[in-house]
């Protein structure tokens, strides 16, 4: 596969890339709640996706006082970050959850599951989903934002 990417009329590479390969090594022990590990087969580089955050388009916070749309925005965008790098979901090879109310996040992992497996896996504590971290917080940079999450994404 390849891609031109091209800004404001120059060439600025040419990317060429085989697709990547990600495997979950097995832990000695009961699952929790996440996968513990991703390792990348066959990386090529490393997208860093900086902390998605519950806007729409124009910039005004989606969802006040609301975890499950703030969530659902969150995810939205960040994957509109990930495809910006040329991949996709499947590709996150962790991510970083921020949340001012863990309580409140925790409530919607099943949902989560259901509508992004690619992420979460097919259910809470599926090894085959992406590492996950979750960090209570007690603010975010937007005060009114429950969650914020970032990623890293294999590119080829």
């Amino acid at each position: 596969m390849a891609k031109e990417i091209i800004k404001g009329g120059k060439k600025l590479w040419n990317l060429k890339y085989e697709k990547v390969e990600k495997d979950h090594p097995e832990f000695r022990g009961k699952a929790a709640v996440y996968s513990y590990a991703t390792r990348l087969k066959n990386p090529k580089s490393i997208s860093f996706i900086s902390g998605a955050i519950p806007v729409d388009k124009d910039g005004f916070l989606v969802g006040k006082n609301n975890m499950y749309e703030q969530l659902i925005q969150t995810l939205e965008n960040l994957k509109t970050q990930v495809e910006l790098t040329d991949a996709t979901l499947e590709d996150v090879m962790k991510i970083t959850i921020f949340t001012t109310d863990v309580g409140e996040f925790l409530k919607f992992r099943n949902l989560l599951c259901e509508k992004y497996p690619e992420l979460f896996g097919k259910v809470p504590g599926d090894q085959t989903a992406t590492a996950v971290t979750l960090i209570g917080v007690t603010r975010l940079a937007n005060p009114d934002a429950l969650v914020e999450i970032e990623a890293y994404v294999a590119t080829n």
